[in-house]
């Protein structure tokens, strides 16, 4: 089940933590989308504001992960996979990052 308490500490996440992060991502999104994404489920996944904003970044060639078109289908695609590898590295990014105040 579903522990009650947060399921993953503060900081960079490494070993059974990431392994277990990058499980229930996988997860989560190859149920809602399948193996490809794309359209609005991929902008609001990345973190764009808008399928418009998607396609500026498609067009400067500024999406974080690989996105690719499929002949006789209409927009860019990423492979979910991709997007969870994006997602914790950038998680795992903040974490690293943070400055603890002490007041």
């Amino acid at each position: 089940g579903i522990p009650a308490e947060p399921l993953f500490r503060s900081g960079v996440l490494v070993g059974a933590d990431l392994i277990e992060l990058e499980l229930r991502l996988s997860k989560d999104l190859f149920e809602a989308y399948g193996p490809l994404i794309s359209g609005r489920d991929l902008a609001r996944t990345l973190g764009y504001k808008s399928l418009v904003s998607l396609r500026h970044a498609v067009h400067q060639k500024t999406v974080p992960v690989p996105t690719f078109t499929i002949s006789n289908r209409r927009g860019h695609f990423a492979l979910t996979l991709d997007v969870v590898s994006w997602l914790l590295q950038e998680r795992n990014k903040a974490s690293s990052n943070k400055v603890e105040i002490n007041m």
